[in-house]
């Protein structure tokens, strides 16, 4: 091979490794971007739980005297924060990066 030919093929394997690192780069983004407004959702529905959480406490502690009161521990709610979306994007990301 000449020493052009052996040039042209680098910038081509460059060129083509070029292009792979910038499509990893704008599908990290656009993960990054969804986090973000996952994150912002959360915050907003815990933001939004506690103001409730806080209700309910205080009601609670109206009617404490009643025979029929509620306790703390029946007004407790538990949420599962794991889903398949997370192994999903877990598994998108290894093939992605690796």
């Amino acid at each position: 091979m000449q020493l052009g030919s052996i040039m042209i093929c680098h910038v081509q394997v460059r060129r083509v490794q070029l292009d792979q690192e910038m499509e990893k780069s704008r599908i990290l983004e656009e993960c990054l971007r969804v986090l973000a407004q996952e994150h912002l959702s959360l915050e907003q529905s815990i933001s939004s739980l506690r103001t409730s959480s806080a209700a309910t406490a205080h009601t609670a502690r109206l009617f404490a005297s009643s025979p029929s009161a509620v306790t703390s521990s029946e007004m407790d709610e538990f949420f599962d924060c794991g889903n398949s979306d997370d192994m999903y994007l877990r598994q998108f990301l290894a093939a992605v990066l690796f």
